[in-house]
Formats: C-alpha cells, sequence, structure tokens
C-alpha cells in the first residue's frame, strides 16, 4: 500500500506541476513584456517545464510496466516534451511582434490539452488499481483478522480513513486556483459536461479583462493578483450561488450560469460587465478601473455531445467570439452563432494553422508547377510554383484558406522557406528547367532573408538565371527599403523578378521603374472575357505599350478560354498561363521527388 499510494502521490504532483506550467506560460504574455519580466517568467516556465519532466519520470518508475499506466505516463512523457518546442516557436514569434500576447496564445491555443487529458486517464487508471490493490489486501488480511481481533480491524480502518482524507485534501487542492481561490477550468469542463449530461440549460461564458497589461505593467505580479482576487470576489457578489465560478487562466474567468429565462441571463451578463466597469481599483499610486468582454453560448437541447472534444471544442468557438468582441469594443458581450460567417471563418482560419503546423512539422506540404507558355517565338517557357497541403486523410487542401491564416499568424515565412528550399533542391537534380517562386510581404520584410538565401545557395550548385521571384504590389508597402534591398540581392544572384497581380493596385505604374523588375503579371479580372470587352483591351494596350517601352516581359494570367488566347495573342502579349494551357502538376513531395528528363 506504500508503493500504491506513492504512485497516487506523484500522479498528483505531476498533474500539479503541469497546471503551474500552463499558468507560468499565460504570465509570459499577460506580464512578460519588458526583458526583465520576460526573462523572470520565462525561467519559471521552463523550471515548471522541466519539474514535470522529473516527477513524471519519477511516477513511472513507481508503476508496474504491465500496468495500463505505464503505457500512459509514457505517452504523456512524449507529448510533453514535443510540445516544449512549439512554446519556444510561440515565444519567439511573441517577443518578435513586439510581445503581442493574442498572436502568440493563439499560436499554441489548446496544445496542453492532450497532455492534460492523458494525465486525466493516469489518475483514473491508479485510482481504479489503487482501489483494486486496497481490496486484494482487505481480502487477505480476513484471514488474519479472525486471531488479531478488532483493535487490529480498527488500526486498519483508521489508516484507510486518515489515507482517503489526504487524498481527498490533495485532490481538492488541484482543483482551487491559489490566487483567487474558484475552482480552476478542470471544474469549468466537468460542469459543463454535467450539464449536458443531465440537459440542463444553461449559459456558458467567458469573461476576458480588457487591457489587463495595465495593472501588471504599473503594479507588477502582486498589483495584479489583487485585481484579480478582486473580480472574483465581485463575481461571487454578482452571480447566484447555484451559478458556477471558475478562473481560467490569467485574466479570463469560466461562468456557468443556470437559465431560468432568456432576459435572467442576458440581465446577468448585463450586470457582470457593469460590475467589473464600475469596480475602482486602488493599489499603492494607481487608481483605476478596467472594462471586460464577454462571449457566450446558449446550452440547449441542440447541443447533447457531452464528450471531452465537444465541450473543447466549444470553448475553442467562445474564444473565437472573444476575439470578435475585443476588436468590436470594449465592453462588448457576443453571442457564438455556428451559422455567425465572420465567427465560422476565424474557427476556420484556426484549423488552418493547426493544419499548417502539422504539416510543417510532418513533411506534408506539396509543390506544384504550372506551365507559363511564350505566346511569341523569342520567349523561353518558365514554371510557377503552387503549393497545396496533403491532409492525414490523403485528400488535397486548396491553398487559399490556409495562406491567409499563414499571412494572419506570421507562419508565411516558414512556408516561403520551405518552398525556395525545396525548388533549389530541385533545380540543382533538373538543369533543364526554370521556377518561379512566390514571396509573401512578411518574408520580402525580413532582415534575415538575404542570410538565409546565402546559406541556401551556397549549398547547391545551380545556375540561378533558372530561379525567379514573384511579389505583388501590396507586399512592398509594408516595409518598401528592406524589400527593396532583399530583391536587389537576388537580381544580383541573377535572379529575375516578376510583379503579380498587375492592374489591382492604386500605384503599380509608380513602383515599376523603382523595382527594376523584369516581368509583369496581368491580374486575370483584366483577362476573363477579355475577347467581349472593348474597355480591358484598350487597358491591355497601354500596358503592352508601357512594357515595351520599359523592356519588361508581359504575362496574361488565368487564361482559360480559346477565344480569350488568341486576343491576348493578338495583342502582343508575351506569355500566358492558365487551365486552358497546363493544369497545375505535383513535382515534389518528400517522399516524391519527381526527376524529369535532361
Amino acid at each position: 500500500m506504500l508503493h500504491q499510494n506513492k504512485i497516487e502521490y506523484y500522479s498528483l504532483q505531476t498533474q500539479d506541476s503541469f497546471k503551474r506550467q500552463v499558468q507560468e506560460w499565460k504570465n509570459i504574455l499577460l506580464r512578460g513584456e519588458s526583458a526583465k519580466d520576460y526573462e523572470k517568467y520565462h525561467t519559471s516556465f521552463i523550471e515548471h517545464f522541466e519539474r514535470t519532466q522529473i516527477i513524471s519520470d519519477e511516477l513511472r518508475s513507481f508503476i508496474d510496466e504491465e500496468s495500463y499506466a505505464y503505457s500512459l505516463i509514457n505517452e504523456f512523457i512524449a507529448k510533453h516534451k514535443a510540445v516544449l518546442a512549439e512554446y519556444q516557436i510561440s515565444l519567439i514569434i511573441f517577443k518578435e511582434s513586439n510581445f503581442n500576447a493574442q498572436l502568440a496564445d493563439d499560436l499554441v491555443r489548446g496544445i496542453d490539452r492532450e497532455p492534460d487529458l492523458i494525465l486525466d486517464k493516469i489518475a483514473a487508471t491508479i485510482k481504479n488499481e489503487t482501489n483494486a490493490a486496497r481490496a486484494n489486501i482487505e481480502s487477505k488480511t480476513e484471514y488474519i483478522k479472525l486471531f488479531l481481533g478488532f483493535s487490529f480491524v480498527a488500526l486498519q480502518l483508521i489508516f484507510c480513513f486518515v489515507a482517503l482524507r489526504l487524498t481527498q485534501k490533495l485532490l481538492r487542492s488541484t482543483l482551487k486556483d491559489k490566487v483567487t481561490h474558484l475552482e480552476n477550468r478542470d471544474v469549468f469542463i466537468h460542469s459543463i459536461k454535467d450539464n449536458l449530461k443531465q440537459n440542463q440549460l444553461c449559459v456558458v461564458a467567458v469573461l476576458d479583462i480588457d487591457e489587463f497589461k495595465i495593472i501588471n505593467e504599473t503594479c507588477g505580479n502582486l498589483g495584479g493578483n489583487e485585481y484579480l482576487a478582486q473580480i472574483a470576489k465581485s463575481l461571487k457578489n454578482t452571480c447566484h450561488p447555484t451559478d458556477i465560478i471558475t478562473r481560467l487562466s490569467g485574466d479570463e474567468f469560466g461562468l456557468i450560469i443556470n437559465q431560468h429565462s432568456t432576459n435572467d441571463y442576458i440581465d446577468k451578463l448585463s450586470l457582470i460587465s457593469r460590475k467589473v466597469a464600475q469596480m475602482p481599483f486602488n493599489f499603492k499610486e494607481l487608481s483605476t478601473s478596467l472594462s471586460c468582454c464577454i462571449s457566450y453560448i446558449e446550452l440547449n437541447n441542440t447541443i447533447t455531445d457531452a464528450s471531452t472534444e465537444a465541450v473543447e471544442d466549444l470553448l475553442n468557438s467562445l474564444h473565437v467570439t472573444m476575439q470578435h468582441a475585443k476588436e468590436t469594443g470594449r465592453s462588448s458581450i457576443l453571442k457564438y452563432s455556428p451559422t455567425d460567417e465572420t465567427l465560422s471563418s476565424r474557427k476556420e482560419q484556426m484549423r488552418a494553422v493547426n493544419a499548417i503546423k502539422s504539416a510543417l512539422a510532418n513533411d506534408r506540404i506539396l509543390l506544384y508547377k504550372q506551365a507559363i507558355n511564350p505566346i511569341q517565338d523569342n520567349k523561353i517557357k518558365y514554371y510557377e510554383v503552387l503549393i497545396r497541403i496533403k491532409n492525414t486523410d490523403g485528400s488535397i487542401s486548396s491553398p487559399w484558406l490556409f495562406l491567409q491564416a499563414a499571412e494572419r499568424f506570421h507562419l508565411i515565412t516558414k512556408i516561403d522557406r520551405y518552398v525556395l528550399r525545396n525548388t533549389v533542391d530541385f533545380l540543382a537534380q533538373n538543369n533543364q528547367i526554370r521556377l518561379s517562386v512566390n514571396l509573401s510581404g512578411q518574408t520580402l520584410s525580413d532582415s534575415t532573408f538575404i542570410a538565409f538565401c546565402e546559406a541556401l545557395f551556397k549549398s547547391v550548385s545551380i545556375d540561378l538565371t533558372r530561379l525567379g521571384f514573384e511579389v505583388t504590389e501590396s507586399d512592398f508597402i509594408r516595409n518598401f527599403d528592406i524589400a527593396n534591398r532583399n530583391l536587389n540581392y537576388l537580381r544580383g544572384k541573377g535572379c529575375k523578378v516578376s510583379l503579380d497581380d498587375f492592374g489591382t493596385g492604386m500605384s503599380s505604374f509608380a513602383y515599376i521603374a523603382d523595382l527594376k523588375l523584369h516581368t509583369i503579371k496581368i491580374d486575370g479580372t483584366f483577362i476573363k472575357e477579355i475577347d467581349k470587352s472593348a474597355h480591358n483591351q484598350a487597358i491591355l494596350k497601354s500596358i503592352v505599350q508601357l512594357s515595351k517601352d520599359l523592356n519588361l516581359s508581359t504575362v496574361a494570367e488565368f487564361v482559360e478560354t480559346k477565344e480569350e488566347y488568341e486576343m491576348i495573342k493578338a495583342l502582343c502579349i508575351d506569355y500566358a498561363q492558365g487551365y486552358l494551357l497546363h493544369q497545375p502538376e505535383l513535382f515534389y513531395s518528400p517522399n516524391i521527388k519527381v526527376k524529369l528528363p535532361d
């Protein structure tokens, strides 16, 4: 039994250390906006991360290898180690984005759920095995009890009672937040599940303090904790005793409000918002008050799935709604609706972010090529490099959604470098093909891009005149000086530069002379049904004449009909690209490297 008690003890310690690690991560985002504070909370985060690893290893040493808990603890240790890299990437983005906490948190939101679920399974398995062990011991001691009498039985019962009380005390301590004395996220999750199982009508809400960093920056950790404790007290005083109030993380609280009538919970949420905004906070020389945003969802008969995955997805929906509420303005109260197109788009983007990160980690980004065919005899055929994501089920995703998500969540530079690295590798193996790679605005504005290219180009031996780059006008607006410096470097290496989507910007003509381009690619909106539009024909004539005067080549994009092709040919455009001439084809994946004939 002593051995089994150690297992129970280290299981609880592992859970507690893991939750502290997650909390320290939140502290980095909420309070680490100076170099000193960042280092302080980062050090604490790493310490708790390492402590979790040490304690989980200790727990494993006590568990029988034949036990199901042994395979679970091995799985937890592996998952736990794996998430560190994701956290480190997020921290780099946090610092490089001028301490944008929302951005960094979005990148790893939910990353701790799987390890947390495994810990729950471990705790449940250990509890069952402990109960079985105790039952086994009790059955074997029956014969001894007949001889030793009632006193020995009483001692055993006292021992079990004390052990049970200590275990219960330890368990209760892991369910309480030490700052606010509210129950924590685990209780919130389980309470939602219970309401769903019992078909109990209620409202689940997430409350997030607006500009909480003002207090953290001014009052430090002590002041921030004092403010959160006062918020918790205000929520208790405002809510009904049957309502559930929890602290989820940082300045985020979870509420479950029993629903008596529609007006009842709407009035309750409005009252909570007003109470928070009106609550004065005085700490040393600071005197202020902060507002809050609330996102919520009604649990009714239409929502019946009480699984952990479904509840986590529900909370993700509330967090997406919270982002929208924050953008709407302070003190916003916003209801989640699965039919809201904006919120649905945000959820899709968050799923896309996870898909991108998984695809990058598991080499599931595929490269396709589409021909850019010469119309005039003195031109040479080349290809534009396009990308797709191969999903875990083997299907292929269109790039539009995940590229938008990659841009928004600062993952596009990783994709650009992946594409460029593998394109250069392909060119080294195929010396007759010319390829053109798209560069995002974030990559163009990256001051480390030249160093990356230098290392890449030195690693292979290729004729860089076979490598081109495509950029859009909007990409230059972010940081023209760095973008132009990066392109000057590429031109100096012999690479050709094309301006994509020409004609859609307000000042494309002004950029042409400054950027020293080789090619302009005319946007498909001018090409569609060009044979029927005298207006677009006139525009294309002026573009072609300007290009000839500046010694530039022209490409017509999205050519889909023979009539369009004949018209752009008559207008003396140099190249044509589109599904009429060539549909994109796979030329590179990590498992398939297509070798073209020499």
